[in-house]
């Protein structure tokens, strides 16, 4: 009984006229004009930015719906006959709008959310010009036309939507989530929309005056709470530390000093001036800081600063009059105290 295995042909069985299968590449992502949707950018995350973004987008609809009937009224050759230029660039403007449109309703429908694009595209303000160019230039033409009157029912309800999109933005700037490039997209479309509104006698909050609010409603910085008794009790134990540490070394210093003033011949007299000169530095730079510093009453540090500046300066003179010890205790103690400002500035920063 003969068994029929399967096997993999080998290279030399395969006809020689067969050639790998080319791959075809995947059709490139086509971008719409404006990213609407998380399709294109990660979603919105923070409910008050959703919020402003949905009253946004009833304010962008209008301008489209202003937009669209005017692009379709030059495209069937009712405006702008003849004019070839004016038609390919309404159906440049259709086709984005449908586009637009789409996203949009997958929104409404719930098929997708907003992105944080949305709240970033400034090409929604192309849409916003040419329908305060397209709308106001209609009906200044001829205010009972069909399409002056559409911009009128669109003009309708602006005022009280634009009034709840300042709403949405304040909110937003109180929870600290409203960045520029937002205020900058919205205070775009707000300008042309007080253009569109200004045709009908309209008013409403200047663009300005909302600014001021968001500046005012944004949270402001809080300084961190500290234990004041902690501070305290480092600034002294610091200074003690050092004041001790001096006294000691300086009865050391004493036991193996010469008792005898130094000349310009010592090189310690020169190590000391240069210490001397670069603590005179230190302490000028400090007391900048310390002078601009709210936090630190002037009154706590000025006289330690006079006192180290003063002993930094004649310790040197003092190294040529006096035993050497003693211009060394003296450059000491301008360093104590330059380390007890120091750290109080840093506390208080």
């Amino acid at each position: 009984m003969s068994s029929t295995s399967l096997s993999t042909p080998s290279a030399a069985t395969l006809p020689r006229n067969r050639r790998p299968t080319p791959a075809h590449p995947l059709p490139p992502i086509s971008f719409p004009s404006s990213l609407i949707s998380d399709l294109y950018s990660p979603a919105l995350c923070h409910e008050s930015l959703r919020i402003l973004a949905r009253k946004l987008a009833t304010l962008d609809q209008r301008a489209l719906s202003i937009v669209q009937a005017i692009c379709l009224s030059i495209q069937s050759g009712r405006l702008n006959a003849g004019d070839t230029a004016s038609q390919a660039e309404a159906r440049r403007n259709l086709d984005d709008i449908q586009a637009l449109s789409v996203q949009f309703g997958d929104i409404t429908e719930g098929r997708r959310a907003f992105g944080e694009g949305y709240l970033r595209d400034r090409h929604m303000i192309y849409f916003w010009a040419k329908a305060l160019s397209f709308g106001s230039q209609a009906y200044r033409a001829s205010p009972e036309d069909p399409l002056s009157k559409a911009f009128e029912a669109v003009m309708g309800g602006l005022v009280r939507e634009l009034a709840m999109v300042e709403d949405c933005l304040v909110a937003a700037a109180g929870e600290g989530v409203l960045e520029d490039e937002v205020m900058y997209t919205v205070g775009e479309r707000w300008s042309r929309a007080e253009g569109m509104a200004g045709v009908f006698g309209q008013s409403f909050v200047e663009w300005a005056v909302v600014v001021q609010k968001l500046r005012e409603a944004q949270p402001k910085p809080t300084k961190p709470t500290v234990n004041i008794w902690m501070n305290i009790s480092l600034l002294w134990t610091t200074f003690a530390v050092t004041a001790v540490s001096n006294v000691v070394f300086f009865a050391l210093g004493c036991i193996y000093s010469p008792h005898k003033p130094g000349t310009p011949e010592d090189a310690d007299f020169w190590f000391l001036l240069q210490s001397c000169v670069s603590q005179f530095f230190g302490l000028a730079w400090l007391a900048i800081p310390l002078w601009h510093n709210p936090h630190v009453p002037r009154r706590s540090w000025i006289a330690m600063v006079g006192v180290a500046a003063v002993c930094t300066v004649v310790a040197a003179p003092l190294y040529l009059y006096v035993p050497t010890e003693w211009s060394t205790f003296v450059a000491s103690t301008g360093g104590a105290i330059q380390a007890f400002l120091s750290l109080q500035l840093a506390i208080a920063v």
